[in-house]
């Protein structure tokens, strides 16, 4: 899960470039500004004490709900391949389409970015509470996993919008200085509660049976449609989450670029990925720094496309002990680890804090592949080496975390770090695009067996860490000369 958190961070001296920081530096004050009149009727920028405490509850709310219809729905490619049955020579299409679209779909954030689109307008909140959340409902209805993932692809297009929203409260309704704190308590509740969510899902999609005053034992074991009492739970309770942040009434002093005329959909389109096109061109560095995060995407998604089969075919696990591996370990490893990944970035070059999980994931599909030989003959201890991979995942993706939404505002020289992420997000739908089809590829070559996805994968996480070697070089090459670097 990305955050939901961009902070906003204004050029760092010569001698803290390119380093990861967590706080912005004090600011002098802005000068005055004339009132302006907007769509929010508000005068002036004005944030008390008592509206971030307002919104930071609310917020943590909405976090608690999100982080519970997130693990409710985080088996939609399990529940497509083992509960909608009689697909099974299309279940590497379902599995490769399911998680590429959502990931190339992203680029929608910056059709919601654009304008006035989501932070004039609170209704987009009612918008996604409905079509983005509670239509997960009829998935009841759905026998055809192909129905499945044309809503997913959906729900993506909507969904797009909702961490450009955020971002707009927070900006809107947080200080600077308390923007930290309320990541925190966001973040903190969001895990949490997926991964209660995702422990109620296996249960509930695995089934039990329990018996009811005067109507006697009800029986769900083993019914492969329990997913459809699953997802219009799911869809309630997103829907609640959604409303909660629509609670939230920004407090900004609207703009004239605000009321400006929005262009056409895929003329924003066109004109990010020109902005982005253009940032790589006039930044060598950025642009070998995004190379290597093509190299790694590249590989996380291979074998985010192949993990769902491994789980099934490979396997034969349950959907407890899929949610149990591949979303609860990974979660509480990333809550243990986060705070020494914290201490260790603090003032170290963005290019070593993320050369260090990509080195650490040619691990991951190793792991991966040793679970696969083993589960020929020992099914159990097949599991272990799985629970072993997800441990070492679930760190290294901590980290990952960290610099995937601080490494691309480190090197913004101009004082602007928005266009360095908006082109930082927009790659994750090129990278998802050569990722995902690049894994089903290697499955229709080799019919089907993954251990030469997780070669492939290893050597592109290889890759990336040597890019990022490279990269670290030759910025503390340009350190040396001009101490840049700050040593």
């Amino acid at each position: 899960m990305q955050s939901p958190i961009l902070t906003p961070l204004k050029p760092p001296p010569p001698s803290e470039r390119f380093k990861v920081t967590l706080h912005e530096p004090p600011a002098p004050p802005p000068p005055p500004k004339p009132p302006a009149k907007g769509a929010l009727g508000l005068k002036d920028f004005s944030v008390t004490k008592a509206i971030e405490q307002r919104t930071v509850r609310r917020a943590v709310a909405g976090a608690i709900f999100e982080g519970l219809f997130g693990g409710l729905c985080s088996m939609n490619v399990y529940v497509a391949l083992k509960g909608m049955q009689g697909y099974d020579t299309w279940e590497d299409a379902v599995s490769t389409l399911m998680q590429m679209l959502p990931s190339i779909l992203m680029a929608f954030a910056m059709v919601y970015s654009s304008g006035g689109r989501v932070r004039k307008h609170r209704t987009y909140w009612v918008f996604a509470a409905v079509f983005g959340r509670l239509s997960v409902g009829v998935v009841a209805l759905f026998t055809n996993p192909f129905l499945f993932v044309a809503l997913v692809a959906f729900q993506s297009i909507v969904n797009a919008g909702i961490a450009p929203a955020l971002n707009h409260i927070w900006g809107a309704n947080c200080t600077a200085r308390t923007r930290g704190r309320a990541f925190i308590w966001y973040s903190t509740a969001a895990e949490l509660a997926t991964m209660a969510g995702a422990l109620i899902a296996g249960a509930l999609l695995d089934g039990f049976h329990f018996t009811l005053p005067m109507m006697g034992e009800v029986h769900l074991n083993g019914n492969p449609r329990n997913y459809a009492l699953l997802y219009p739970i799911a869809g309630v309770i997103g829907l609640v989450g959604m409303l909660y942040f629509w609670r939230i009434r920004l407090r900004y002093k609207p703009t004239h670029e605000d009321d400006e005329v929005v262009p056409p959909l895929f003329s924003r389109l066109a004109q990010a990925f020109k902005q982005a096109r253009a940032l790589l061109k006039r930044d060598p560095d950025f642009s070998l720094y995004e190379f290597g995060f093509f190299l790694y995407g590249t590989a996380f998604m291979m074998v985010a496309c192949v993990v769902p089969l491994f789980f099934k075919n490979a396997l034969d696990a349950s959907y407890k002990e899929f949610s149990a591996t591949t979303v609860v370990l990974v979660q509480v490893m990333h809550l243990i680890s986060v705070p020494l990944i914290v201490r260790f970035a603090s003032g170290r070059r963005v290019t070593v804090v993320t050369r260090v999980p990509f080195a650490m994931l040619m691990l991951y599909p190793v792991l991966l592949g040793i679970t696969a030989i083993l589960a020929a003959t020992d099914r159990s201890l097949a599991m272990w080496f799985a629970y072993a991979a997800f441990v070492w995942f679930g760190i290294a993706m901590a980290c990952i975390h960290f610099v995937w939404n601080l490494g691309p505002v480190a090197f913004a020289r101009d004082g602007n770090p928005l266009p360095y992420t908006s082109t930082h997000a927009a790659l994750v739908g090129v990278r998802a695009s050569v990722g995902f089809p690049l894994a089903y590829l290697f499955l229709w070559m080799f019919q089907g067996e993954l251990l030469p996805v997780f070669i492939a994968a290893t050597l592109l996480f290889f890759g990336a860490s040597m890019v990022m070697t490279v990269l670290d070089r030759r910025l503390k090459a340009k350190g040396a000369m001009t101490n840049a670097m700050g040593h």
